[in-house]
């Protein structure tokens, strides 16, 4: 086209990419509008630079459609404001309608919170990707959890580990400095004591001084409402990615990894602290009720829902359908197919919002409230 109705990913490297180690590589980023041949952001990642480029991920690694880790020199400015540097390639695997993840971060980004700062999510950008002058298609990119995120400057995440044995079962990450990390780990040690010590003296008011109950309220919400299991079955005592803020310490939530969401078979499944917190702290559950039924009236309204979703899959449709059959061959109707999983998508995500009426909206869900907050 003589000019781009989609960003445009053009990365360069001439060497063997693997999974650790980083290659030299330069990126071109051209925004929507440009012309073909028009100006691009250059974005050199060098070993001298401290960048690169790898490939990411696990199960993904072993298909063609490999999704890369590309850390630039520089802050790279694709995402708008903010210093980061690094940011992946997303194959989307695990998503046809490659929304998922916008569609979470977004709203997570975008719920009210009475005047205070948005909640930290990364932001995502789907672009056409040609890596050496291949064409590698519609991918999203998607930038790194770190403390460059808006927001989280001078904080220390923590992601769950995938080596075992792991403990504890979450490891530090990107640690502005050792001092921050070591704090981090120790304020580590407490939280995860809160999920089972749900019996002990000033049990509530050491939950409530160690994690941010209004992070964890939404973030749950958020992952019940696309069916979101992070940690089943096996054990998460909290969600994949937790963020500790030295200046408060106490720790919060920023989502991640919502690609394998709005399935049908997915049923009510938190974290541990999840369940353990809608059992047994008190006011918890009223407090879920009462955040469900403002977010009802305002972005997760039905008709809202629909139509941020809606409005991402408008935004790929035509490069989606051709991706589809670039990357399905065996498929014999690869855009019916694709369109009946963003059809099936949008009644999942209406279901689940009316499911959750049911479950913190009814008289029932009333007396439960009631009930713990009155044990007697």
């Amino acid at each position: 086209p003589e000019r781009l109705a989609l960003p445009t990913l053009a990365i360069r490297t001439g060497f063997r990419l693997g999974r650790f180690a980083r290659a030299d590589a330069v990126a071109e980023w051209y925004e929507p509008g440009a012309a073909e041949d028009g100006p691009a952001r250059i974005l050199p990642g060098t070993f001298a630079g401290g960048g690169g480029l790898r490939f990411r991920g696990n199960t993904g690694f072993l298909t063609p459609r490999k999704s890369l880790s590309f850390r630039a020199d520089s802050p790279v400015g694709i995402f708008g404001d903010g210093a980061g540097r690094v940011f992946a390639v997303s194959g989307g695997l695990s998503d046809r309608t490659l929304s998922a993840n916008a569609f979470a971060f977004g709203l997570f980004r975008d719920l009210p919170r009475g005047g205070a700062e948005p909640w930290p999510a990364p932001r995502v950008r789907r672009a056409e990707v040609f890596l050496d002058g291949r064409y590698a298609g519609l991918r999203e990119c998607i930038e790194r959890i770190d403390g460059d995120l808006p927001g989280c400057a001078g904080s220390v995440f923590f992601r769950h580990s995938v080596v075992k044995p792991s403990i504890p079962f979450m490891r530090p990450v990107h640690a502005p400095s050792r001092h921050a990390e070591e704090e981090a780990v120790a304020a580590l040690g407490e939280a995860l004591s809160l999920v089972a010590g749900e019996t002990e003296a000033g049990w509530p008011e050491r939950v409530e001084a160690r994690i941010d109950l209004d992070a964890a309220v939404d973030l749950f919400l958020l992952s019940d409402l696309l069916g979101n299991m992070n940690g089943h079955p096996k054990s998460f005592p909290f969600d994949e990615v937790l963020r500790f803020d030295p200046e408060t310490s106490r720790f919060s939530f920023v989502p991640w990894d919502f690609d394998q969401t709005l399935r049908n078979d997915r049923v009510s499944v938190g974290t541990d602290s999840d369940r353990v917190f809608v059992r047994a702290l008190p006011g918890y559950r009223a407090r879920v009720a009462a955040r469900w039924r403002e977010l009802r009236a305002g972005p997760c309204a039905t008709e809202s829902l629909l139509a941020r979703y809606d409005a991402l899959w408008r935004e790929t449709e035509g490069w989606l359908r051709f991706d589809e059959k670039l990357w399905n061959p065996g498929n014999p109707d690869p855009e019916a197919s694709l369109e009946s999983r963003w059809r099936e998508s949008r009644d999942i995500l209406v279901g689940r919002a009316e499911r959750l009426d049911r479950e913190w909206l009814s008289p029932e869900s009333d007396r439960k409230a009631a009930a713990a907050a009155d044990p007697r």
